[in-house]
């Protein structure tokens, strides 16, 4: 069954019983500015015939649609020399980022700061044979033998990004929830704690800054938990006690878990300090981004309150 409502997706109290019987897919088929005008004209809005107005709003000197235009067939000499240039390394043929939103904005200051993002520095892949071509991107050579070669490619370290940003948001609402907020002593838990470089974990950001000779491993403690409950009556109990005092925080339902799971997509972090790390790690100079503004400002906002 389809059924088309015409309103608003913030107006909850209409939506909410639509909902409430069951819906599988909803189809957004309307921005909201044009809501009003719907509503005002729910059989439609005759705006007449369609006009020509060619040649009319034409300001070319021949009053035509000059498809071939002057500067751009003056410049065909220039491109058929560069495509009988010979090239062993990539070539920039278009940029776009995320943040411009299209291929032009990041010309326009206000509505892109920061960082030149959408520009491919391709002299870094020319300065080492390490950067390999994989397709429409590049992987990166990190152990090469005559019958091995170990690869990491942009959806290993998405990968990575993935997993080390859901852990750290969760410690980060942990750390909220808690009121804590830096950490003197870490330990890490289970097989991948036991083999993980306490260095590189910070490095990654997959915990917060803190000293390293404080960041340890203390192997498999679930089974050592299991050991001390099955031959210690009191640590048993302990146990039991703690387990009542444990204060579950649902992530999925947390309003700030999305922008602590954008943040922390970074290496080490997008706006945490790391005054620890930076001890014995160089770190790239972190530039303002728009979830450090947004941050700050909820901060603000509730330190105000």
């Amino acid at each position: 069954e389809v059924v088309p409502v015409l309103a608003s997706i913030a107006d909850a109290a209409l939506l909410r019983p639509y909902f409430e019987r069951g819906v599988d897919v909803v189809l957004h088929a309307a921005a909201y500015k044009h809501v009003p005008l719907l509503e005002a004209n729910p059989h439609g809005i005759d705006f007449g015939a369609l006009t020509p107005q060619l040649p009319d709003v034409l300001r070319t000197v021949t009053g035509r649609v000059e498809l071939a235009a002057e500067p751009l067939v003056d410049d065909l000499a220039r491109l058929a020399a560069s495509l009988d240039r010979p090239t062993d390394g990539p070539v920039l043929i278009g940029r776009r980022h995320v943040r411009s939103n299209n291929s032009w904005m990041h010309n326009v200051e206000v509505l892109v700061k920061g960082k030149a993002r959408c520009t491919l520095q391709g002299h870094l892949a020319d300065r080492t044979p390490r950067l390999v071509a994989e397709g429409r991107t590049f992987s990166y050579v990190v152990h090469e033998a005559p019958a091995n070669r170990l690869l990491i490619t942009q959806n290993d370290v998405r990968a990575i990004q993935l997993a080390k940003a859901a852990l750290r948001a969760g410690i980060e609402l942990l750390m909220r929830h808690a009121g804590v907020t830096e950490v003197h002593d870490i330990r890490l838990a289970g097989a991948f704690g036991s083999h993980i470089d306490p260095l590189h974990a910070l490095v990654l950001g997959l915990v917060p800054d803190c000293p390293v000779a404080q960041v340890r491993s203390v192997g498999n403690a679930a089974g050592a938990g299991a050991v001390r409950a099955l031959l210690s009556v009191a640590a048993r109990r302990e146990m039991e006690a703690a387990v009542r005092q444990v204060v579950k925080i649902e992530t999925a339902t947390e309003p700030e878990f999305q922008a602590e799971f954008v943040a922390a997509m970074a290496f080490p972090h997008a706006v945490a300090p790391s005054p620890h790390l930076s001890t014995v790690v160089t770190l790239p100079e972190r530039s303002a981004t728009s979830t450090d503004r947004g941050r700050r400002r909820r901060r603000s906002e509730k330190e105000a309150s």
